[in-house]
């Protein structure tokens, strides 16, 4: 039975350290790999983002389309510092 707390484990501080893990730039070289292991294991018919075609009129492709933009202004405003 799950329990936030159990006389082991925090089981809610494991997770945090899970997801931290998940996000540091640091890990990223094993983090993809073990991602996409676990999602193949869990969804069988799973297709990576990076392997797939992104319709160019995706909300998807939107989102990235933003994020390039937001990382264009951030250079000029550090050049500009």
């Amino acid at each position: 039975t799950f329990s936030r707390m159990d006389h082991s484990t925090d089981s809610e501080k494991f997770y945090g350290s899970i997801l931290a893990t998940f996000v540091d730039p640091d890990e990223k070289e094993e983090v993809d790999p073990l991602l996409e292991w676990w999602n193949r294991q869990i969804f069988p018919g799973h297709v990576s983002v990076s392997r797939r075609s992104i319709n160019s009129n995706s909300a998807l492709a939107h989102i990235k389309e933003r994020q390039v933009w937001i990382k264009a202004q951030r250079m000029q405003q550090e050049q500009g510092q």
